[in-house]
């Protein structure tokens, strides 16, 4: 590692920590928001079959 003051360090660190933070967020929101499109759809779907 190059020798450097410790503070450009953290502050790579915490915006790596965040940038995951908020794609795992993301990841989490878009899986539900699908799961509920498609449960919608399949409820839709048998109302129209009944």
């Amino acid at each position: 590692m190059p020798q450097m003051s410790p503070m450009p360090w953290i502050i790579i660190m915490f915006m790596t920590m965040i940038s995951i933070y908020m794609m795992m967020v993301n990841i989490f929101f878009i899986k539900k928001s699908f799961y509920y499109k498609t449960n919608s759809k399949m409820k839709f779907q048998s109302k129209i079959m009944w």
